[in-house]
């Protein structure tokens, strides 16, 4: 299942239900993401927030706004990627940025 998000993310598509990509029922996803306690929902912001990551601390993305970053990782407000990201890693995209040295 993890490859198969991997493969099929859009990370700059909507926040939208891509459950459908997989060719199974949706509740039978919710049922393995269950296992787990996440959902499936979760589990694409993780990934979209970890690739934001990557992206502020990379110089190759240097010239990218935080808010071009955020879109190009699928998010479609500033204010709901800064939450998020603050949420997860416990520091602001500025913050990494600023760390990173770009």
């Amino acid at each position: 299942m993890n490859v198969g998000i991997d493969n099929r993310i859009d990370f700059a598509g909507s926040d939208g239900d891509r459950r459908g990509d997989f060719a199974v029922m949706p509740r039978y996803v919710q049922a393995l993401f269950a296992e787990t306690a996440t959902s499936f929902t979760d589990e694409v912001t993780k990934r979209r927030l970890a690739r934001a990551h990557d992206m502020l601390a990379s110089p190759r993305h240097a010239h990218m706004s935080i808010m071009d970053i955020a879109h190009e990782c699928g998010f479609s407000t500033v204010s709901h990627f800064h939450r998020m990201f603050r949420r997860r890693f416990k520091a602001t995209p500025g913050e990494v940025r600023g760390n990173s040295g770009n």
